[in-house]
């Protein structure tokens, strides 16, 4: 079968070493997303600096809290996101994902799983990424697979998870959500960086809403138009490493994205 035609006619891939990297996909060095950090241009922001997280579901104030358990360190620390779209000829629009393995708590390879929720062919795809290594790879969403309409959900190792939906023909395309870790300067403390970025010809008001962990928010960023905005949560610092958050635009109601996990320090935690 030859390359750029395993999922689809419309998805691509490259593979520059194959036998660690188990399933469609590139892998390479460094660490996830472009660098680059944009200020963030949210009212009040998602930091935690003075909000403890709790350990409800949001939306039930009669959940009691769950009965934490002690974990030991875990050797993975993954991370993705849905990275762009790219349209093309005839119809044509690739998702690309990008899957991680990177920092020093991850020791061991991870591995993941991207599974079609609808439009299109639901068996998941299987990646395996080596410590310290990136993959992308793409799906189509164009003609044939969805026409534009997408929903995929990423799965890896300690309950991390994301999840992306959204219309590539509507306002939504022009809006986009990362993620990465690095440490909290007022905290000092690793934290979950979220990057909204906007490549539209308006601004756009993105709105973070957690899912678990916390009881204040939502936070919303109004971003310009070819702008981005970064913030980040103390997952670390106040919910023992555990996050769940989604991440909502004004400008178009079927695009979404969710980003649930746990960060790793090479210490003991507890169970989220």
């Amino acid at each position: 079968m030859p390359l750029g035609h395993s999922r689809d006619e419309d998805g691509g891939h490259d593979t520059d070493q194959p036998k660690r990297f188990r399933g469609p996909g590139r892998l390479r060095g460094g660490g996830p997303g472009d660098g680059r950090r944009g200020p963030a241009r949210g009212r009040g922001g998602f930091r935690g600096d003075r909000h403890p997280l709790r350990r409800t579901a949001r939306g039930d104030p009669h959940a009691g809290e769950p009965q934490l358990r002690p974990a030991p360190a875990r050797p993975y620390q993954p991370n993705a996101y849905l990275d762009r779209l790219e349209f093309g000829a005839s119809g044509k629009i690739l998702a690309w994902f990008t899957l991680a393995s990177q920092g020093t708590p991850a020791t061991r390879a991870a591995h993941f799983s991207i599974h079609p929720n609808a439009y299109r062919d639901t068996t998941p795809w299987q990646y395996t990424v080596s410590p310290g290594a990136t993959a992308t790879d793409s799906f189509g969403i164009g003609t044939g697979y969805g026409d534009g309409k997408y929903d995929f959900t990423v799965v890896g190792p300690n309950r991390f998870l994301r999840r992306v939906t959204g219309d590539a023909t509507k306002a939504g395309k022009a809006a986009e959500a990362g993620s990465r870790y690095a440490v909290e300067p007022g905290t000092g403390k690793l934290a979950l960086y979220l990057r909204m970025a906007n490549t539209g010809a308006s601004a756009v008001t993105f709105t973070v809403t957690a899912n678990r962990y916390r009881g204040d928010g939502p936070w919303t960023y109004r971003v310009d138009a070819n702008s981005s905005a970064e913030d980040f949560f103390n997952a670390v610092a106040y919910s023992d490493g555990w996050y769940d958050v989604t991440v909502t635009v004004d400008s178009d109601a079927t695009w979404s994205r969710r980003f649930t996990g746990h960060l790793e320090t090479g210490t003991p935690s507890v169970s989220g």
